[in-house]
């Protein structure tokens, strides 16, 4: 979504969101009566692995959680904004705001409420946001989501305005804060964020009930909770009495548990999906990152890949079909770029840029670039050159795939390990003990830089850049793409993808498409991400 400098943004709701989902549902007019919606029931949801954080307290979402603690924290925390229809920006706390280069005017409601009663005025979310932007609190996340700043928080609770300023102009900061790590911590965790460890402290539309690290959780919905986006409420019809979390963190154990009832709604990535497709007594839906999942190589002094020459050999014996096929069955969205092709600012310019798949011609790239390929392995001035690789077990046979093309290269690559669960993985891929790996970034946004920091800029202790692609080229050009007028963005993006495949920087292979089934349960999808105030039980 463009947005405009000096321009006031009003979003106001015209449709109910019942009207929607009958619009949704198809039909004639006057021919479709849309869903029924069932009040009371509860519904849950599978999750393929635990919910902690960085930190170890899930439930402090400035700490850098995990993906799943992500996605459960939404039924605790409110945001100033959401992603609303067709890629919008919607209403959430903020019921309005302004946008200049630098600064947002957020404009609240005034009916919000913690799960304590304390109201959410303009003096509580600056202090969540002062938590979150503040490095003291390691809550270093505001620099990916929000620029690396610094930043001014200035509330007026007369006016009912909350003032984001940072010294970084960047023309997607809205998004930043659609995020769930934006969500706002209401006072009792800010004095005494050690209560995070065990209760969420937030003004969410569900409270939790029972927190069973490793195996399950239940969240009940607050009677109060009356602002949610699209004028959802706890009265809305179908949104569900009680939301359970289930670990199940085999692909085919889930699968199962979805055709039996065992669980209501679950995110299926594996060759399960073909049959629960063919279940009449299951709905589907599919969406999908705007970031095609690049693979990256560890760029860090040491790492066999800070050489370019070996960075290109590597792009031209993986073959990103043969990964989609591996990893998403041939089910994911192939792009020549970072973006996939209905990303904002998607270059198709790219595609004669992509690289051949060949390996006999990364072989030869490999020798005249002074490397030895030989039955013992490859080697370099005289030195064995070994890889790692690091995968996640949602990847499927995708990490497999990579170390066989690896292997017919002529690579040896001991020590891999390609099944790892996402907490482990994160937490691998965050300290940079691999070599190379596809990374998992389900953006549900558009636009092309809302998480572009985990390959580019800083990386760690300083930055979030977790990918290791020290390219300080691309990271200006980032940065130039960020600051540009709005009329200019596209064409400075466009140089920014352009080069990463022309310094070999990474390989796009592709964004798996989030096939999420339920039964007797309405949603909309986000990638890994459900909204809950999207959830219906039908009857």
């Amino acid at each position: 979504m463009d947005l405009r400098w000096k321009r006031t943004v009003r979003l106001t709701m015209v449709l109910s969101l019942l009207v929607q989902i009958a619009v949704a549902c198809g039909g004639p007019s006057g021919t479709t009566t849309g869903p029924s919606y069932r009040s009371g029931g509860t519904l849950t949801m599978r999750l393929n692995g635990d919910w902690t954080s960085s930190s170890g307290a899930p439930w402090d979402i400035g700490s850098f959680p995990s993906t799943n603690a992500q996605f459960i924290s939404q039924l605790f925390y409110d945001r100033l904004v959401a992603v609303g229809p067709k890629n919008t920006v919607a209403p959430y706390l903020a019921k309005s705001w302004t946008i200049t280069p630098a600064t947002i005017v957020f404009t609240l409601r005034k009916d919000a409420v913690c799960q304590d009663g304390t109201p959410i005025t303009p003096t509580v979310v600056a202090k969540s946001l002062h938590r979150f932007t503040d490095p003291g609190t390691k809550s270093s996340q505001a620099a990916r989501l929000l620029t690396a700043g610094p930043f001014t928080i200035t509330p007026d609770d007369a006016a009912a305005t909350v003032t984001f300023t940072t010294a970084i102009p960047s023309n997607e900061l809205i998004w930043g804060f659609t995020n769930p790590q934006t969500g706002i911590i209401c006072p009792a965790g800010i004095s005494n964020p050690t209560t995070m460890k065990s209760k969420p402290a937030g003004s969410g539309p569900y409270t939790l009930e029972t927190n069973n690290q490793g195996d399950s959780l239940t969240a009940a919905l607050r009677p109060d909770w009356s602002w949610g986006p699209q004028g959802v409420t706890s009265k809305t019809a179908g949104l569900p009495a009680k939301v359970t979390f289930k670990l199940v963190a085999s692909e085919t154990t889930a699968a199962n548990l979805l055709t039996t009832g065992g669980v209501d709604m679950a995110l299926i990535t594996s060759n399960d999906v073909v049959r629960l497709l063919a279940d009449p007594s299951l709905s589907h839906k599919d969406a999908h990152s705007f970031y095609a999942f690049p693979l990256v190589v560890n760029q860090a002094a040491g790492h066999p890949g800070a050489d370019p020459v070996l960075r290109e050999a590597l792009f031209q014996a993986i073959d990103p079909k043969g990964y989609n096929q591996g990893a998403n069955g041939g089910r994911g969205i192939l792009s020549s770029s970072f973006l996939t092709p209905d990303a904002n600012c998607y270059d198709a310019s790219t595609k004669p840029l992509a690289p051949t798949y060949n390996v006999d011609k990364a072989k030869a790239t490999l020798t005249a670039g002074g490397y030895s390929v030989g039955s013992g392995g490859i080697t370099k001035d005289g030195k064995p050159v070994n890889l790692m690789v690091v995968g996640r077990t949602d990847f499927n046979q995708g990490p497999d795939y990579l170390i066989s093309q690896l292997n017919n290269l002529g690579f040896k690559t001991d020590g891999s390990r390609p099944t790892l669960d996402n907490v482990p993985y994160g937490q691998a891929f965050q300290a940079g003990n691999w070599d190379i790996t596809v990374e998992f970034i389900p953006t549900a946004t558009p636009e092309p830089g809302v998480n572009i920091t985990f390959f580019t800029g800083e990386p760690p202790p300083k930055g979030t850049n977790f990918a290791r692609m020290l390219d300080s080229k691309i990271t200006g050009e980032v940065q130039a793409a960020l600051q540009a007028p709005l009329a200019d963005r596209c064409k400075q993006w466009a140089t920014v993808q352009e080069d990463l495949l022309k310094n070999h920087d990474l390989l796009p292979t592709a964004a798996p498409l989030s096939t999420w089934f339920g039964k007797k349960v309405d949603f909309q999808p986000a990638t890994t991400f459900i909204e809950p105030y999207t959830l219906r039980v039908l009857s």
